[in-house]
């Protein structure tokens, strides 16, 4: 591979299996990923005896619209080297999704996730979305087109995007 020997050139082996560990997976899986959204990044502190340590935190959820999805999160001081974590744990937690009809769910499912509770239930043709932001970009991803979800409680992004993975990914109904 043309890439692998130019950057070996350029650095030598030191420090460079993070990086090519990562550039590897991202090109073997982006085929997968048609559906790419970063719906988290936020400024995260840790306060440390030596004062405070600022990071990028970005959460990321991938799918191909055709059954398969994956969520997840990066921490770093770069935005781009988290936004980078991000996808590449997104892409190697891509599961199977269980449609009806390729479009739908099969049954009404709920699930409860810190103090977010959400229910969501299948829809006849030509329904759609009607559902949290969040929850709308997870299921697009996964390629389900007509759903109705309800949202109760905590609408913590993160805990939102977690669970709707979580129940929607096969095994969990």
């Amino acid at each position: 591979d043309k890439e692998l020997n130019d950057m070996l050139k350029e650095r030598g082996n030191e420090g460079i299996y993070e990086e090519l560990d990562s550039n590897v997976l991202t090109r073997q899986y982006r085929h997968l990923a048609a559906h790419k959204y970063h719906l988290v990044t936020r400024r995260v502190t840790q306060q440390t005896g030596k004062g405070r340590r600022h990071r990028m935190y970005d959460l990321v959820v991938v799918g191909n619209g055709d059954g398969l999805v994956g969520y997840g999160e990066g921490k770093h001081e770069e935005i781009a080297h988290a936004r980078r974590l991000a996808e590449n744990q997104a892409l190697r937690s891509m599961d199977a999704v269980e449609r009806f009809e390729s479009r739908t769910i099969w049954t009404d499912m709920s699930i409860k996730l810190g103090a977010t509770r959400i229910l969501m239930r299948p829809r006849p043709v030509g329904f759609g979305l009607h559902c949290n932001p969040h929850i709308h970009q997870v299921l697009k991803a996964a390629g389900i087109k007509d759903v109705s979800a309800k949202l109760w409680d905590s609408r913590n992004p993160m805990n939102v995007i977690k669970a709707t993975c979580m129940m929607i990914k096969a095994g969990n109904a």
